[in-house]
């Protein structure tokens, strides 16, 4: 019998499809079990999410009658007992230090001993300190299918705050921040003038800032918080989308995607701010690990897994997860809009608010092949007005007007 006359055999005897049945079966039951388990880790993760949220918020009640916890553009930091707060707004380019019951003591030496604390932090050590995230990252490592990241040492994450430009501040207002207040490096980073009404730096990328007292507001203990805020450079945001433009370039390159739209949804979902969070999204990119992380790891790696906070506070793998993200957007559910700009809207809407509500916006329901069929006939501006005109949530609105806007920020840096 020749070996193509014996396989024919092989596999069409008693024997064999006994035990192929058997291999499918286990292999079909196999498949399910990892489905459900995986699903049973999927909830007990939105649980952890949920439930270590509410008990941070609760903490900070005790001394704050509006707690504040960092966001999309906000980076927010507490000292352990919660009564003294950094908040850098990435959006406004501000820095407020805040302390319920004021600073008590030398008042100077306690910004200087807190603008320490923060200058030195990069997005590691930021991680680290941060309890939030510690709580969670403790709870999801029990779970199986959680996969965990390591974060590299990086520059101060307020590195890039520092300029030559000059800020007038009010001679009442300005805190005389003295040499004594030093970068990750050990190097000064302000020093005062005397006679001067500006605060200047000494550091090589110097920041001038000013410092302005704010008014005293009544807090949860009865206590009244005191804080200042001082001005980062202008130039801030430019450095810190410099800075992630080389990995935009590697990653949109592999996944075929536009440097230019990766570059503005970034601007958009978190001005850069490497610290980025919600209930639901970490990091530059704002991944959600239920949706869009879920999805692009299994195109990448192919299979899917629970992503931890540490594993996309990693800015490449944060980009990494965000072009693939999108690669799957606009080139396969996306793929039958034939004009390229529309298509790109209709990425850029679905990245923010979900394929289902760009099909409702030109179909009214949430059956993307004929929605698809309606957007074919109109042009790339209509498809805008469209957006504009029916998309149910404002916010989205806004995002595709801001994310359009961004795109011509960054053309220039991908020809």
């Amino acid at each position: 019998m020749d070996r193509r006359a014996f396989l024919a055999f092989l596999v069409t005897s008693p024997v064999f499809a006994t035990s192929f049945d058997d291999f499918l079966a286990n292999e079909t039951a196999g498949f399910e079990e990892f489905k459900s388990s995986l699903l049973e880790e999927f909830e007990e993760y939105v649980r952890v999410i949920n439930e270590e949220f509410s008990n941070y918020k609760k903490s900070l009640s005790n001394a704050w009658l509006e707690p504040e916890i960092s966001s999309s553009h906000k980076w927010v930091q507490y000292s352990k007992d919660f009564f003294t707060r950094s908040i850098v707004d990435f959006e406004k380019n501000t820095l407020k230090i805040e302390s319920v019951g004021g600073f008590s003591g030398d008042k100077e030496a306690q910004i200087k001993q807190h603008l320490n604390r923060i200058l030195q932090q990069d997005t590691k050590s930021a991680v680290e300190n941060d309890m939030l995230i510690g709580h969670i990252e403790a709870r999801l490592a029990g779970l199986p299918h959680v996969i965990k990241g390591d974060i590299p040492k990086s520059d101060s994450i307020l590195g890039l705050a520092f300029s030559e430009d000059k800020v007038e501040a009010d001679s009442e207002s300005v805190i005389a921040l003295q040499s004594e207040i030093v970068d990750a490096n050990g190097k000064p980073v302000y020093r005062s003038f005397p006679g001067e009404q500006q605060i200047t730096a000494s550091s090589g990328d110097s920041l001038f800032a000013t410092a302005k007292k704010g008014k005293d507001e009544r807090q949860a203990n009865g206590k009244t918080s005191d804080h200042v805020v001082i001005k980062l450079s202008s130039k801030f945001l430019k450095r810190r989308a410099e800075k992630q433009e080389p990995v935009v370039l590697d990653k949109s390159s592999k996944y075929r995607v536009n440097f230019s739209a990766l570059m503005a949804l970034m601007h958009t979902e978190s001005s850069f701010n490497p610290m980025a969070l919600s209930e639901s999204a970490y990091g530059l990119l704002m991944i959600n690990p239920e949706t869009s992380g879920r999805v692009a790891h299994k195109k990448i790696y192919g299979n899917e897994k629970i992503i931890s906070p540490t594993y996309l506070y990693n800015n490449v793998n944060n980009i990494e997860l965000g072009s693939a993200y999108f690669n799957l957007l606009y080139h396969k559910y996306l793929k039958g809009v034939e004009n390229p700009v529309s298509r790109l809207y209709c990425a850029i809407v679905s990245y923010n608010a979900g394929l289902g509500n760009v099909a409702r916006t030109f179909s009214g329901r949430p059956v993307l092949r004929k929605a698809i069929g309606k957007i074919n006939e109109k042009d790339p501006d209509a498809v805008f007005k469209t957006f504009q005109d029916r998309l149910p949530f404002e916010e989205s609105k806004i995002y595709l007007t801001k994310v359009k806007e961004r795109l011509s920020y960054y053309i220039q840096a991908s020809d």
